[in-house]
Order: structure tokens, then sequence, then C-alpha cells
């Protein structure tokens, strides 16, 4: 098992990468937060809660 830990599974990059977009996309919905359509505002708020000021 010990033989498995120094090359991450691949899935495990995947997940990797797959965050890094959806960090990506969080900051493009921070940009956008203000919006003047409010479905968007809406929508936009329920994403990123923690960080509307």
């Amino acid at each position: 098992q010990t033989s498995d830990l120094p090359m991450p599974a691949p899935s495990l990059l995947k997940n990797h990468k797959r965050n890094l977009n959806l960090l990506k996309n969080v900051q493009k919905i921070q940009i956008y937060r203000d919006d003047t359509c409010w479905e968007t505002k809406l929508s936009l708020k329920g994403v990123s809660r923690g960080r509307v000021t």
C-alpha cells in the first residue's frame, strides 16, 4: 500500500483540476455579482454567500 503513496491517483489529479476550475468560476461570479438582473443577483448570492459584502 505504501508504494502507492508517492504518485497521486489520476482521479485525484482530475478532481484537483476540477476544483481549480470551480475556483475560477467562483471568482468570475464575484466579478459579475453586481449584475443589475435580479435573477442573476439571487442565483450568484447563493453560490458566493460566504463573500457577499
